[in-house]
């Protein structure tokens, strides 16, 4: 048996046994995406519907360019999908003290306090909405919807 394995080990290449074990590897630690691969990858994971990966993404955006206005947009459109209508009215409010004349978010935030049935703030939003897009028809029927609802109370 002992001469099997002498055979066996002299068969080998003589490099296969006079290399050390290599030395174990540290995990490769991830490279930090930018704020504009953290907001890519929001948008698609909110596309394919995954909502908390998308707010994490949204919100790594944020931590490094708290200004991004498309970031904060979107980080309350998926607050909203989770039917977390005051964390996403706070973002949409933040997002209007960088630009109070974007009208998408305002329509956004417009849309949030409807359903969170804080009828007249989403009343008030969405006239502003329509002072900077006459034209939005979504604003002019929601608003129609809203003071609908006013005279039933």
């Amino acid at each position: 048996m002992r001469l099997g394995l002498a055979l066996a080990l002299a068969a080998l290449p003589a490099t296969a046994l006079a290399q050390p074990p290599a030395p174990p590897t540290a995990p490769a630690s991830p490279v930090p995406l930018t704020a504009e691969e953290s907001f890519a990858r929001g948008v698609q994971l909110h596309q394919a519907g995954d909502i908390l990966g998308a707010i994490e993404a949204y919100q790594d955006a944020l931590q490094q360019e708290p200004q991004r206005i498309d970031a904060r947009s979107n980080l309350g459109a998926a607050l909203v999908r989770l039917g977390r209508y005051e964390e996403a009215v706070r973002e949409y409010r933040r997002a209007l003290e960088i630009d109070p004349r974007h009208a998408g978010v305002r329509f956004n935030l417009a849309l949030a306090l409807y359903k969170s049935a804080l009828v007249p703030d989403a009343a008030r939003e969405l006239e502003q909405v329509l002072t900077l897009e006459p034209k939005q028809t979504s604003a002019l029927l929601l608003l129609a919807d809203c003071r609908l609802q006013s005279t039933r109370t």
